[in-house]
């Protein structure tokens, strides 16, 4: 069908095209032109502010939400007020919620964090991966998205602290490094990260940050992903980008539930894509599988 959105919704190219797009806006200029997922050329526009927290920034439309989009100018036939909705990655304005104590750890709270952590049920079950008999695929970088600034004051959020989900990512580092006798590296993508919170990650944790669209840009058959939370559709464009190749190396997070976005299971789980479950795998996250969910537009 001519108005059908390709079976892969998010590519690489999109990605690139608009952070292109979006580094040529001007101080002034509001105005940027993006290819949809059926290549049509379509233009919008961004307020140009001041502040940082509301400064124009990639948004990544899932195919689910292209889907209710779709059917909300279908039936109220507001398509003016929903420019960009069949484009993967738009522009827009999108706050950034600075809830971050800007504070440098001390030596003190880094210990206890890790204390707390090498306690937990969690840090047990990735390090029971070393005497586990399932085969690991090659690993060589570990790409985090969405783990929040461990600067923040989380101490009560539902899904841990922020600094716990970072050392998550190193323990599997040094565990799977071990396994696989390789120097596995961690980066990590988040727009909320403070500076403080950058050179926390760096500095105590081994982790390089990267701004975004370069982590999706980093993304290889080779790249265990990990998120928990996160407020875009991570492995929606991770398994798109990667659907090729077979999905990537792995994914640790929750089960996937619609598009992944603020899922409500309380369980992580760290999924392998070796040869006998890539398919599977790459079913289950691609855009292809939605389409066959929610039919087309």
């Amino acid at each position: 069908m001519a108005n059908q959105p390709p079976l892969t919704y998010f590519t690489k190219a999109h990605i690139e095209e608009a952070s292109n797009a979006l580094q040529n806006l001007g101080k002034t200029e509001r105005k940027f032109t993006l290819k949809d997922d059926l290549g049509n050329a379509i233009q919008g526009q961004v307020s140009i502010c001041e502040s940082e927290r509301d400064r124009p920034t990639l948004c990544y439309h899932s195919y689910q939400t292209r889907q209710l989009i779709a059917c909300c100018v279908l039936s109220r036939g507001d398509a003016e007020h929903h420019t960009g909705h069949t484009c993967p990655v738009w522009i827009g304005n999108q706050p950034i919620w600075d809830r971050c104590k800007h504070t440098s750890s001390t030596d003190e709270q880094w210990a206890l964090w890790k204390k707390e952590w090498e306690k937990s049920p969690m840090c047990r079950n990735i390090k029971d991966l070393a005497n586990g008999k399932v085969k690991i695929p090659n690993v060589t970088k570990i790409i985090c998205f969405g783990l929040g600034c461990p600067d923040l004051d989380d101490s009560g959020l539902r899904y841990g602290g922020s600094h716990q989900q970072h050392l998550a990512a190193c323990t599997l580092r040094d565990v799977l490094s071990e396994i696989l006798g390789a120097d596995i590296k961690i980066y990590a993508q988040d727009p909320n990260y403070c500076a403080a919170g950058k050179q926390m990650l760096m500095n105590k944790f081994g982790i390089t940050i990267v701004d975004d669209p370069a982590g999706w840009l980093l993304l290889d058959a080779e790249t265990l992903v990990m998120t928990v939370c996160p407020s875009v559709c991570v492995r929606q464009i991770a398994c798109d980008i990667l659907k090729d190749s077979g999905g990537p190396a792995g994914l640790f997070g929750f089960k996937i539930v619609g598009d992944g976005v603020f899922p409500p299971q309380k369980t992580l789980k760290l999924a392998w894509t070796g040869p006998q479950r890539s398919k599977a795998f790459v079913k289950w996250g691609t855009s292809e599988n939605w389409r066959e969910k929610m039919g087309g537009p």
